[in-house]
């Protein structure tokens, strides 16, 4: 494990959590289910635009260069000619929490078999394949498809129509760019393991225009995200945005070679 070096940077924890925490107001809600606060933010609400409107303020505060295009999308710029962006999505999802897309979770559907005789005259479920092997979800979807036939035929009276919402290819991070990640928590004296995320991202768009990889902030409750009950410490969340700003400062003036 190496110290800090010249081009190691450590953020205002402090700060950051007030900003964090302020920026979670925005949408805020109390939640019935779990009696925690709660964040919706979704796109397009005036929430989100209200969201927007604070994080635009930051960015002028910090001295950036604001910019908004037709999809509503803000960049914020400095003078300095550099490499290597950062990107955030400020939107929360529906009954989410105040940290984001942190983590990702694994869930289990269960049918208790007393509940049978409650039979529903027209039901829409939403299925979600995940692997990063593309041969082995084609296979999946495959024996998904057989198993709804064989389903269909089997049950009298069942009718089942398929409509695929969404495909997405399997999108490898940038190995350079990881490493750079790597090298900064290590500079910065974290432990740190890479992870394969089975969730979607933005980066996952941002990967086919330029070299992608992601910095994700360890979170507590067995990193349970998209819900109330999310939450990463304070130390937690400055640590990653210390990794993050590290890496981007090595990105932006490190030769790429």
């Amino acid at each position: 494990m190496t110290g800090p070096t010249p081009d190691t940077i450590t953020v205002n924890g402090h700060r950051l959590w007030r900003s964090l925490m302020d920026l979670a107001e925005i949408g805020a809600y109390d939640d019935e289910r779990t009696g925690l606060r709660g964040v919706n933010r979704l796109a397009l609400t005036d929430a989100d635009a209200a969201g927007r409107r604070q994080v635009i303020a930051w960015m002028e505060q910090a001295g950036l260069t604001v910019r908004i295009d037709r999809m509503g999308n803000v960049y914020g710029r400095n003078d300095v000619e550099a490499a290597a962006r950062i990107g955030v999505h400020l939107r929360a999802m529906v009954d989410s929490g105040a940290y984001g897309e942190l983590r990702a979770t694994v869930g289990h559907l269960a049918v208790h078999p007393d509940l049978t005789n409650i039979v529903p005259a027209r039901a829409e479920l939403t299925l979600d394949l995940r692997n990063p092997d593309d041969a082995r979800m084609a296979r999946a979807e495959e024996d998904l498809a057989a198993f709804l036939r064989t389903l269909e035929d089997d049950t009298p009276g069942l009718t089942l129509t398929t409509r695929r919402m969404a495909k997405t290819a399997y999108v490898p991070s940038h190995e350079r760019v990881q490493k750079v990640i790597a090298q900064a928590a290590d500079d910065h004296g974290l432990e740190h393991v890479s992870l394969l995320s089975g969730a979607g991202h933005d980066a996952q768009e941002i990967a086919a225009l330029c070299p992608t990889a992601m910095v994700f902030v360890r979170g507590e409750y067995d990193g349970i995200s998209h819900n109330p009950r999310e939450y990463s410490t304070p130390e937690a969340c400055a640590h990653g945005v210390d990794v993050l700003a590290t890496t981007l400062l090595r990105l932006a003036t490190q030769d790429p070679s």
